[in-house]
């Protein structure tokens, strides 16, 4: 999560134990390039609603990027305005295809590409 409402430190900040999902068995789903996407994940929206980044960075649609992009799409006041994928050799091509429906902005092989990314967001 990259975002400016941290009250001990602007920048970067790392949240892992917020994006694993809570319930497996958690009935909210989206469709998202004609897939079922469950976004049922409390402790993750908690602490997207708590950093109110401006970006959020994921190497997997379903895991790190889906959400957000839910709760942009809906105009949740916490959500993202930007959504990254880093890319990898094992990434779909349905996601590398179609940026998941939309839903990505910016596709990274590196993570070296971001510094470009955030300036150019801040303009």
């Amino acid at each position: 999560l990259h975002g400016r409402h941290d009250p001990l430190r602007q920048g970067e900040r790392a949240r892992p134990d917020a994006v694993r999902p809570q319930d497996p068995h958690a009935r909210d789903q989206r469709q998202g390039a004609g897939r079922r996407i469950y976004v049922d994940r409390p402790r993750y929206r908690a602490a997207i609603e708590a950093e109110q980044p401006d970006l959020v960075i994921g190497d997997v649609f379903s895991l790190d990027l889906a959400l957000p992009h839910v709760m942009r799409t809906h105009g949740m006041a916490a959500a993202p305005r930007s959504l990254v994928l880093r890319q990898h050799p094992h990434t779909p091509g349905w996601v590398l295809e179609t940026s998941a429906g939309g839903a990505i902005d910016f596709t990274v092989a590196s993570l070296s590409e971001l510094p470009a990314i955030v300036s150019a967001l801040q303009r």
